[in-house]
């Protein structure tokens, strides 16, 4: 049994905001860090479980929800040290320019 509690200690993590808006989040911001130069447009390709379950889930301190803002808000937080918890403890600043990227449909 001790064996089970030592693997859950090591794998288990915690993140911030459910699992499937986090997981795009970072796995943008995974790919955006392999990528030089200016980015001007991601698209997503994602499964259906992905896209159900994270299209109303709210985003943790932005007060909105959806696939749109998680996405926006990879490519503005720059923190690769947070892993899952990217989403914490953004500045009001950087989800002001997430908002302006959504809301003007900028990305």
């Amino acid at each position: 049994m001790c064996k089970y509690i030592d693997i859950l200690k090591i794998e288990v993590v915690s993140a911030e905001g459910c699992t499937e808006p986090i997981a795009i989040v970072y796995a943008i911001f995974r790919a955006l860090g392999q990528i030089k130069g200016e980015i001007k447009q991601i698209q997503l390709y994602l499964s259906t479980n992905i896209i159900k379950d994270a299209l109303e889930v709210s985003i943790p301190g932005t007060g909105k929800i959806g696939i749109e803002i998680a996405a926006t808000l990879s490519k503005i937080i720059k923190k690769s040290e947070k892993k899952i918890e990217i989403l914490s403890n953004f500045t009001k600043d950087k989800l002001d320019k997430a908002n302006e990227i959504v809301d003007n449909k900028i990305m």
